[in-house]
């Protein structure tokens, strides 16, 4: 075997190695812009198992739509194969849609591999869980509609607790002195409104939805 073809061989299965032992996303592209390697840690994210397969056929099998989740993302705009083509590409950001899971927004950073000589030889990718960084706003409808489902999550369970101590209290409120009474039904009204808010929070999210 060639020298050369030697050396290129055992950087392969040094990369592969490296990609196998860190538990962070990283992928490898080689210089036919054929993905060569993805890490456990990518594939977890993207809920696919890694195969290798040409460029072109990339965004189809990870399902990887552009920043704003509503575009599938064009081979050419993928951060693995620009970096081939010689950029240094930072924080560039893809929506992925795991066929089960939660919709994920990466920030990713790719570079040239290069031989001593200089000649490319391939990119190598680390990809960053950027969902819960950036601002509601900002997010993808399909992710926003995630973070703000979650929220509502987060409030309703610890006000639907709070109603439910209330609601027993005053079942024995005969045995409470009146200003605990009065405290009660105070706190009962409170949690009433609030659930209503949530309520209307939701069907203005809703609506808003079908209009995205």
């Amino acid at each position: 075997m060639d020298d050369d073809l030697q050396a290129d061989s055992s950087g392969w299965d040094l990369l592969h190695t490296v990609l196998g032992e860190l538990a962070l996303p990283m992928a490898v592209m080689d210089e036919s812009l054929r993905l060569a390697h993805v890490s456990p840690a990518l594939e977890c994210l993207a809920d696919t198992r890694f195969e290798p397969i040409p460029s072109d056929q990339v965004p189809a099998y990870f399902n990887l739509h552009d920043a704003s989740g509503i575009q599938t993302l064009d081979p050419s705009e993928l951060t693995l194969v620009r970096a081939c083509a010689g950029e240094s590409v930072q924080d560039s950001y893809v929506t992925v849609k795991p066929k089960a899971g939660p919709v994920r927004l990466l920030r990713c950073t790719a570079a040239p591999l290069r031989s001593a000589d200089g000649e490319i030889r391939g990119a190598l990718l680390v990809a960053t869980d950027a969902t819960d960084e950036q601002p509601i706003v900002s997010l993808p409808p399909e992710l926003r509609r995630q973070r703000l489902d979650a929220l509502q999550h987060e409030l309703r369970t610890p006000l639907t607790a709070l109603l439910g101590h209330v609601e027993l209290l005053q079942d024995h409120g005969h045995a409470l002195p009146k200003e605990v009474q009065l405290s009660l039904a105070c706190m009962s009204r409170a949690g009433d409104r609030l659930r209503r808010a949530l309520d209307s929070v939701s069907a203005i999210l809703d609506g808003r939805d079908q209009r995205d």
